[in-house]
Parts: C-alpha cells; sequence; structure tokens
C-alpha cells in the first residue's frame, strides 16, 4: 500500500521520532544505565560503567519478494561467469523469497 506512513512511522521527524530512532535511543538510554529506576530489577545496570556491551542490528527490506539488508555494503562484483548469469556478487545483499 501506498501512502499508508510506513516511512514515516519508521523514521518519523527529528520533532516527532519513529519507531527505529526511538529504538536506538532506548537501547542506548538502558547501556548508560539510564533506564526507569521502577523496573524489576533495580540493580539490572547499577555497575554499566563495568560492563561491555555489543550492540548488533539489521534493517532489511521485504520488496517485491526479495529480502533487502539496507545495511549491507553493495554487493562486490566477482569474475565474470561464476555461476551467476547476473554477473556474479560476493556478499549480496538481497535474498529472493519467490517459490518458482
Amino acid at each position: 500500500v501506498t501512502s499508508s506512513g510506513k516511512t514515516y512511522t519508521m523514521t518519523g521527524t527529528p520533532a516527532d521520532p519513529g519507531i527505529i530512532p526511538l529504538a536506538v535511543r532506548d537501547c542506548f538510554r538502558y547501556i548508560r544505565g539510564e533506564e526507569d529506576t521502577a523496573a524489576a530489577d533495580d540493580n539490572i545496570n547499577s555497575n554499566s560503567s563495568n560492563r561491555e556491551y555489543l550492540l548488533r542490528v539489521s534493517y532489511m527490506e521485504i520488496y517485491n519478494e526479495q529480502i533487502h539488508d539496507l545495511l549491507a555494503p553493495p554487493p562486490v562484483p566477482g569474475p565474470r561467469g561464476a555461476g551467476s548469469s547476473s554477473g556474479g556478487g560476493v556478499g549480496g545483499s538481497t535474498i529472493g523469497l519467490g517459490g518458482g
């Protein structure tokens, strides 16, 4: 469906952030120990300066039965005739979903 506000819902604006910026902001607030102190376990971040965090994110799009990794670098062209009729590629960022 077009013009239904999907992009706006996900990204928002600086004045009214969408789901993605709000989720990222909450992740970093949690890491910094700024989460709600009324949480069930108040000690969960009490030593956040002594912890090391690894945050991994994915940003995927499904369009025309193809999954696109929107954070992946563009595919690097492989040698011609390397088993792909489209020129080949290494580190591709698209996966087909078609059942044909």
